[in-house]
């Protein structure tokens, strides 16, 4: 019988003897049941209910009851002054009784409910004291006694007697022997019988002494038979014993081994830790390559910018000095012909030279203005790398990744916040900018101090993007809400695996709030623990079990996205806090009582961690 671990087992135990007469335990005394699991020290004794035959008990499924095979004891005494020790000990063991199964396992039918009910019918054999010996009996043919199906062949009955009785003449007669004697008047002596009268009168007695002396012979062999037995069987309990505490060796070994192992995963863990410590250095650096990342693209903007501008300018002068070498080729060709023409042209081309000339000096004129208007531009490309470098700056760079400042409170606001710092923003900014980027985010994050982030903004590129969030957010202690995604249902962040979503929020002791959605594909079972403040995350499309057992101030609006939106095709439990179970059980909690009915439509359970 299969049931999982942490449920409440109702047991029936009937116990009949072996001839399925009802066993009376009226007169019974030290009436003990044990629950023990096999291979372990592990071991219950539950309060009994006893009417009739039938023994009734709990065995309650917290605690200390882990996976495993249970076995079920029965022991009681009863007392007997025919037995050597004046009391008979009942044993009535049930070795395979039931199995506890992990809560990823599956149960046998019939014990799915949170209180399955298992009965168990015993037969008391006999005591373990000793063997009934075979209790003499009279054959009703022959007359002879019989132990067993042995005939003895001694008459059990003695020959009748002659009975006297009273003739016509008014004395005794035996048989057909008139006494003499009157019936009345004086008594029977033994005068008054012969020797073969008495002999044959004190027959019965003779017969019934000899059936008693055979019949003491074969109880006192009965003893005998009895005795052996009892010591063949304090034999056998010595053997137990020694089978016990090889058994308690074995167990002794067992546990040093798992101190063994025990003081291994200690070092593995230490290890982990290590290694938890190196990636959060390792995160760090990276934080920092950002960060120095971003300044560098920064100053690029900015030199491509002054560049930009000094494209234009060498543009404007190459026009300026084009239009100048075309004005003189002009000159040139015009000077020639009025000179080959006639020197009556002279007046006319000097005054063509003068035009020229004065051109050429507006040309001078024109590169001086645009060598002015360089500096000029220079100096203020100066000035803006000061502007950017200062707190003004930093706001405008923290407003265009999404955050709004607040003039009149002084702090910035994001993702709901309304009182980040000047440096908390800083951390923000420098933590998360570059989460947009990145899918594995495994160990990413973890350890940081933000107490929210920028989110992403990559709405087309981000959509349905498989996500690695494996200790993604693990131990940041500040983080108060954390952005995934739009408010909406525009896009999910989808995890396909087990292993990407372990611990992605374990830790976060100040985390109230996960904007976005979260959609699981093929995990088998979802848990987000230590979590304690949690109380919005909308969970999309839920196909297994799924537990959040650190959260006592879960929303009923979560509640209702998750049931609303559950896609599983088999029934599948959600287990929440106490204090969420308890307002989904109580009547008079109207909205949250309601989740019940909605859950039930969707083939969802609720249990209490």
């Amino acid at each position: 019988m299969r049931i999982r671990v942490g449920k409440n087992i109702f047991f029936k135990i009937t116990v009949n003897r072996l001839n399925d007469e009802p066993e009376n335990f009226t007169d019974a005394r030290n009436v003990r049941l044990t629950i023990n699991r096999k291979y372990s020290s592990y071991q219950v004794s539950p309060p009994l209910t006893i009417h009739d035959n039938i023994i009734e008990f709990e065995f309650v499924g917290g605690g200390n009851a882990t996976s495993g095979q249970y076995e079920v004891h029965l022991y009681y005494e009863k007392l007997n002054e025919a037995s050597v020790t004046g009391i008979d000990k009942f044993y009535l063991d049930f070795c395979n009784a039931f199995i506890l199964v992990d809560l990823t396992c599956k149960e046998d039918t019939g014990f799915e409910s949170e209180s399955p009910s298992i009965n168990l019918k015993g037969i008391i054999e006999r005591n373990r004291d000793g063997k009934d010996g075979v209790t003499p009996r009279i054959d009703p043919e022959t007359k002879h006694w019989m132990i067993g199906i042995e005939d003895t062949g001694i008459v059990a009955e003695g020959k009748d007697g002659l009975t006297p009785s009273i003739g016509e003449n008014g004395n005794w007669w035996i048989g057909d022997v008139d006494t003499g004697k009157p019936s009345r008047g004086k008594a029977f002596e033994y005068s008054d019988f012969t020797e073969e009268e008495i002999h044959e009168l004190q027959e019965p007695a003779r017969a019934m002494i000899d059936a008693l002396d055979t019949l003491d012979k074969a109880v006192t062999a009965n003893e005998q038979q009895r005795i052996k037995n009892e010591v063949t069987r304090v034999a056998n309990e010595d053997a137990r014993e020694d089978a016990e505490n090889l058994r308690r060796e074995a167990e002794n070994t067992r546990e040093l081994n798992e101190e063994a192992r025990e003081t291994a995963e200690t070092g593995r863990a230490s290890a982990e830790d290590n290694r938890v410590k190196a990636e959060q250095s390792r995160v760090e650096a990276e934080n920092n390559r950002v960060k120095a990342e971003n300044t560098r693209v920064e100053k690029e903007n900015e030199r491509q910018t002054a560049e930009n501008t000094r494209d234009t300018n060498e543009q404007s002068r190459k026009e300026a000095e084009t239009n100048r070498v075309t004005a003189e080729e002009g000159r040139v060709t015009e000077f020639n012909r009025l000179k080959s023409e006639s020197e009556t042209a002279t007046l006319n081309a000097t005054t063509q030279a003068n035009y020229a000339k004065e051109q050429g000096d507006n040309v001078a004129g024109t590169v001086e203005e645009i060598k002015t208007a360089q500096d000029e531009l220079t100096t203020s490309i100066n000035d803006l790398t000061t502007v950017l470098n200062t707190q003004q700056g930093n706001r405008a760079l923290y407003e265009a990744a999404g955050a709004t400042y607040n003039e009149e409170t002084g702090f910035y606001e994001l993702n709901g916040l309304n009182d980040i710092t000047e440096e908390q923003m800083k951390t923000i900014y420098v933590q998360t900018n570059h989460m947009d980027y990145i899918e594995n985010m495994s160990d990413v994050f973890s350890g940081c101090s933000f107490r929210t982030n920028l989110g992403f903004k990559r709405l087309r590129t981000t959509n349905n993007r498989k996500f690695n969030l494996r200790n993604a957010f693990r131990e940041n202690k500040q983080l108060e809400v954390m952005r995934l995604g739009p408010d909406n249902d525009v896009w999910p962040m989808i995890i396909t695996e087990n292993s990407s979503f372990n611990n992605s929020f374990v830790g976060c002791s100040s985390l109230k709030s996960i904007l976005g959605y979260l959609k699981f594909t093929s995990l088998e079972r979802i848990i987000i623990s230590l979590v304690p403040l949690l109380q919005d995350i909308r969970i999309k499309n839920l196909i297994y079990n799924l537990s959040i057992p650190d959260s006592p101030l879960l929303s009923l609006e979560s509640m209702q996205y998750l049931i609303n939106n559950a896609v599983n095709t088999s029934a599948i439990t959600v287990t929440v806090h106490a204090d969420v179970y308890a307002k989904i059980q109580d009547t008079t909690n109207t909205d949250w009582h309601a989740l019940i009915a909605s859950a039930q439509e969707k083939n969802i359970t609720f249990a209490t961690a």
